[in-house]
């Protein structure tokens, strides 16, 4: 794989709230590159045939979202409210859970999904030896390793 496919800019973006001085206040685009992004797509078609995804998941799958699994959670809980029987529900937020991903687990639950070695091997080629820079308003800051966190949004 070629090393530039490795390397990423991360764009510092102000949430419009709080104090623009404190870095909390920000989140990070990373930005990689063209290639690397067609890359991930095949990848992602290739094990979405070998695994079976929930008809409970809404979240990361095509034609469905995070909508749709609130609607249903309504009218669950207009359903119960009818029937007056007792209701649970609960949200979870998984906050930066792509960014703080220990890629090791993420292996481990491929191999225990049945994905091929092959294919395990495939995708930790894509991160290992990943690096980042960020973009201030001062230029660039030198390249850093990235050990844990996935790629968002490419596929």
């Amino acid at each position: 794989m070629p090393e530039a496919w490795r390397d990423s800019i991360i764009v510092p973006i102000f949430k419009r709230k709080g104090d623009a001085m404190n870095c909390a206040n920000y989140r990070g685009i990373k930005l990689i590159a063209h290639t690397m992004k067609i890359y991930e797509r095949l990848l992602d078609m290739q094990l979405r045939e070998m695994v079976e995804i929930s008809p409970d998941q809404f979240g990361f799958v095509p034609e469905r979202s995070t909508i749709d699994a609130i609607f249903i959670a309504r009218q669950l809980m207009e359903k119960y409210r009818e029937k007056n029987k007792p209701r649970h529900l609960a949200f979870l937020d998984l906050e930066k859970a792509y960014d703080r991903l220990l890629r090791t687990v993420l292996w481990e639950v491929m191999r225990e999904r049945g994905i091929p070695e092959c294919m395990v091997r495939t995708v930790q080629v894509i991160y290992d030896g990943s690096t980042a820079r960020v973009r201030t308003s001062h230029g660039m800051t030198s390249k850093f390793d990235i050990t844990v966190g996935v790629h968002q949004g490419s596929a």
